[in-house]
């Protein structure tokens, strides 16, 4: 594979691992592989003493990275393929969290377009670098999806609420308006990045001190950063008042009644054009993501996108409209602020017979729960396992074991399973609903040719007793 054909592009230099988003057609969209790749590099720098930091950048002219290749991953849903975009959120997400636990400074430079998942893989890192050539958005409401990538956790924290009106708005920060939101860290201008990535090299191994790279960053700085039209600053106190509604349309009422400024009948417009459930969800998130940490919002953005990826979908209908057909009139379901149930989408997790979220600060450690079939021995009762995901995942099966005792031919008294998928039959196509759906057809149907539990294996012929034995035992372990 040819420099031009490889998503990702990287080195390790003198002192710090570089590594270079390489789609500059597709404005550096990540990709799976991407996510993938960049995942795997950071745990092998953050684990290698010859790297001391580590810089992120993006290819070509135009931007860092303009986000997921949403595109994409709609066609996957449109195809029936609904597991491989919940399969990209999940390693995406997995990305973000690594990111934030770096021990070792990481150095965003944000040269050019940086919006959704590009602030994912650079927001949490340490050190955000902006230029003249900055252009960061949320855009995800417009496309019928939430701000995402840990944004509940990022947002929320910026000055007053200008998070929210960032997140409800699609509005666009350029140049020095990214270090003013406290978005970037540092302000460089384009040309001088190149000097600063030498200087970075040049650090030894006093770049692994946050300190020192802060350092030389803040020698780098633009003493006096170019001014921006529109006064971000200066508009705090009406964001404020704007913004800190917890309700949608109170939120347009507040900025309807200053319409005669232009920055909020900008808003007004951008709100009214974009998915009405989106806003209101994004919205809430917001709002519980202050108290949170990055693990806990991020684990909400899964649990959220998990459903906005199956059946119909704002976020499918809005890709279609604006990216796919371009007819740039997207259907909203419901089409309007007032008519929406933002329990809706709050009830989802309850309602599903499968679950498997992250469990805690680690993304490689879930907490799952799958319910007895219908129609089976095991109907009305339920189960938690826990998984555990190799680093070398998707290519190496989690290991997954019953944390709720369940007396079953293939399950041994220890939680530990017998399930040829979970073993020599695991592919790296298959997703974490994959394993919790064999797990579910599991019980209803053992392979008693393969027993871990004998005496649930010589009962399974007589359902009545097998039935009696598995109730007792079930209420048994609940009492303890």
């Amino acid at each position: 594979m040819s420099m031009q054909e490889q998503e990702v592009l990287y080195e390790v230099g003198p002192t710090a691992a570089v590594a270079t988003m390489n789609r500059p057609k597709t404005l550096n969209a990540l990709t799976f592989s991407m996510t993938e790749t960049l995942h795997k590099l950071y745990q092998d720098w953050e684990a290698n003493a010859d790297v001391n930091c580590i810089i992120l950048k993006g290819a070509g002219e135009k931007a860092f990275c303009a986000g997921g290749d949403v595109k994409g991953m709609v066609q996957h849903i449109l195809a029936g393929e609904q597991e491989e975009a919940v399969r990209f959120f999940r390693e995406e997400y997995m990305l973000n969290h690594t990111l934030g636990q770096l021990m070792k400074p990481h150095v965003a430079l944000l040269d050019g377009i940086c919006m959704g998942g590009g602030a994912g893989v650079s927001i949490h890192g340490r050190f955000r670098v902006a230029t003249e050539r900055t252009l960061f958005a949320m855009p995800e409401c417009g496309i019928g999806l939430f701000p995402d990538v840990g944004a509940c956790h990022f947002l929320p924290r910026l000055p007053g609420a200008l998070g929210i009106y960032l997140a409800l708005t699609g509005a666009r920060l350029k140049g020095a308006e990214v270090l003013d939101a406290q978005i970037a860290t540092h302000y460089v201008r384009s040309a001088r990045l190149g000097d600063l990535e030498q200087r970075l090299q040049g650090m030894g191994a006093r770049a692994r001190d946050a300190g020192a790279v802060k350092g030389l960053l803040d020698a780098f700085q633009d003493e006096e950063p170019p001014p921006v039209e529109g006064a971000l600053l200066a508009r705090l106190p009406a964001l404020a008042e704007c913004f800190e509604h917890t309700r949608v349309q109170d939120v347009l009422d507040a900025l309807r009644r200053r319409c005669d400024e232009p920055w909020a009948a900008e808003a007004v417009k951008a709100m009214e054009k974009s998915s009405p459930l989106s806003q209101a969800v994004t919205l809430r998130q917001m709002h519980e993501g202050k108290g949170k940490t990055l693990a806990e919002c991020l684990r909400m953005d899964f649990r959220l996108v998990t459903r906005f990826c199956r059946g119909p979908s704002d976020f499918v209908e809005g890709v279609r409209a604006l990216l796919i057909d371009k007819c740039g009139q997207p259907r909203w379901d419901p089409p309007h602020n007032d008519q929406v149930d933002t329990e809706r989408i709050a009830r989802v997790p309850r309602r599903l017979r499968l679950s498997a979220f992250p469990d805690g600060d680690s993304l490689f450690s879930w907490v799952g729960t799958i319910h007895g079939a219908a129609g089976t021995v095991y109907e009305g009762l339920s189960y938690k396992l826990s998984l555990r995901f190799p680093t070398e995942y998707p290519f190496k099966a989690p290991a997954v074991r019953f944390q709720t005792p369940c007396f079953h031919p293939n399950v041994d008294h220890h939680g530990n399973i017998c399930l040829d998928i979970l073993k020599d039959k695991w592919s790296a196509a298959y997703s974490v609903r994959t394993v919790l759906l064999s797990l579910q057809s599991l019980l209803g149907e053992p392979n008693n040719d393969s027993p871990l539990n004998t005496h649930a294996a010589k009962l399974w012929a007589n359902a009545d007793e097998y039935r009696r034995v598995l109730h007792k035992k079930y209420a048994e372990a609940a009492a303890k």
